[in-house]
């Protein structure tokens, strides 16, 4: 598999991403649900704009694009892509965009990639979880047949919508949410009391209820 520095690769006047992928290797993190090793992401080319997806295996040889959750697109002279997905975690990620007019599409759909992964792979100023090795540490990669049994572009959300909604919510259904009450008794408010009786004494009442 041909690789590249993506810091050699900006040095260059235009750039071919088409069908190449864009991987960026990272740190584990449990909090923030960060794994380990590589994350892909790979540009498809529609009509005269590029879109970057992130890509998925499911682990039988299949590696999937999934086209539901893009993190970068160019629109004629626009591009739009994903940024504080996590390094803010009291601001939902949004969508910024850039005037390209002019420009290289390939090395634009690069940086707003580099741009992603800055907010994506941070938590807080101090916690960044991409690698600090000297090389491979983001890379454009051109695709081999020996990548996978079989790569395919599937209508799909992909788990990286999951860690953009991270920590305010989670898309998944089958996921549960904490209950802070739990292991804490019964801490629901009680019943408004009925039938109450006040029965007056000397110096004090005596008081019933249901």
């Amino acid at each position: 598999m041909a690789k590249k520095d993506i810091r050699e690769v900006l040095k260059q006047e235009t750039v071919t991403v088409k069908d190449k992928y864009l991987q960026v290797k990272t740190f584990r993190d449990g909090y923030t649900r960060t794994h380990e090793g590589q994350y892909a992401y790979k540009v498809v080319e529609q009509g005269t704009d590029l879109f970057l997806f992130p890509v998925q295996t499911d682990g039988k040889g299949v590696l999937k694009v999934m086209k539901n959750s893009p993190i970068a697109y160019t629109d004629g002279d626009n591009i739009h892509f994903v940024v504080n997905t996590l390094t803010d975690p009291y601001t939902q990620a949004f969508i910024r965009t850039e005037d390209i007019k002019g420009l290289d599409k390939g090395k634009q759909l690069i940086q707003a990639f580099l741009a992603f992964v800055e907010d994506r792979f941070r938590f807080g100023i101090y916690n960044v979880f991409v690698a600090e090795t000297e090389e491979d540490v983001m890379s454009l990669i051109d695709p081999e047949a020996t990548d996978a049994d079989e790569v395919k572009e599937v209508n799909e959300t992909a788990h990286e919508d999951l860690v953009a909604q991270f920590p305010t919510g989670n898309a998944r259904e089958d996921v549960k949410g904490v209950d802070s009450g739990e292991g804490q008794g019964d801490t629901s408010e009680p019943a408004e009391p009925v039938n109450v009786e006040v029965t007056p004494g000397e110096e004090d009442a005596e008081i019933s209820a249901e």
